[in-house]
């Protein structure tokens, strides 16, 4: 049985949305300026952030986007953004600054999406699909944006953080913890596992295409013409003249491992290097 008092739901929950909202609009408008956008530009960044997982979540459940029912979030991208270009020079000397606003954004997002969806009525495992995306989606729009690879399909764990907060929000709501207390621990154990995955180099396994599997085959080939098994370098032997289009002509004259090359500069000119180097007869 889920218990929560209403009072303090009301009160949680406005936290929340302001926070998030501050924190994904941050995120967006520093991307959009390493990328050098206008002020304009950075704005729209920001809002696409700060709403645009929340926009599909709620299309998804059928209700009026959140956003439309008050200007409040882009008040609150508004704020950011003016935050952004007082401090530009203070965010600029913080390393960590985008991943820290991204991923308290990602958190309290997704702890959002996950109390919304119960409040419309659906199961647990619905509420933990919308607050993934609450959390995830906004962040993809951005890097649609910006030109970027989103985040969620490389390697690091990033939607899977949500999605494993999700499952700790639904444990202790089921053995009946207060929502506060759900709440507060739903958001550091997302927080806590962004950051060990990004410290520690934690990442899911990688999909291996044919790509891959035709690039390992070139490398294996390659190996095999440099070998030097029948003292010869590169396949070319006997003062034979093997030219290679970058205007470096490789000449072997049967010792293993030596090349003589000329450099293509228009003046007929050959550098030799005629240090000697003991063949495989010993000679």
């Amino acid at each position: 049985m889920i218990y929560y008092n209403e009072v303090i739901y009301g009160h949680v929950v406005a936290v929340i949305e302001f926070l998030g909202t501050f924190a994904f609009a941050i995120s967006g408008i520093r991307h959009a300026a390493a990328k050098k956008f206008d002020w304009f530009g950075g704005f729209v960044c920001g809002v696409a952030v700060a709403i645009g997982g929340g926009t599909l979540r709620d299309m998804m459940l059928g209700l009026t986007p959140f956003w439309m029912t008050s200007s409040y979030y882009l008040v609150c991208t508004f704020m950011a953004q003016v935050f952004v270009i007082i401090f530009a020079h203070s965010l600029k000397r913080l390393d960590n600054t985008w991943f820290f606003f991204d991923t308290i954004g990602l958190a309290l997002f997704t702890v959002a999406g996950l109390q919304k969806t119960l409040d419309c009525g659906h199961p647990f495992w619905v509420a933990i699909i919308m607050g993934t995306i609450t959390g995830s989606a906004g962040g993809v729009i951005r890097d649609v944006l910006l030109n970027n690879v989103p985040v969620i399909f490389r390697k690091e764990i990033y939607a899977m953080a949500s999605v494993l907060g999700g499952f700790a929000y639904w444990v202790m709501m089921s053995i009946g913890l207060d929502i506060s207390v759900s709440v507060t621990s739903s958001f550091f154990i997302i927080v806590l596992i962004r950051v060990f995955a990004v410290k520690y180099h934690i990442s899911l396994p990688v999909l291996k295409g044919e790509e891959d599997d035709d690039e390992e085959e070139e490398v294996d080939n390659d190996s095999e013409a440099v070998g030097i098994d029948d003292g010869k370098t590169f396949g070319v032997g006997d003062g034979n003249v093997s030219g290679v289009g970058d205007g470096k002509t490789i000449v072997d004259d049967g010792n293993v491992g030596v090349d003589y090359r000329k450099v293509g500069v228009g003046d007929g000119k050959i550098e030799r290097n005629d240090e000697k180097v003991i063949d495989v007869d010993g000679k």
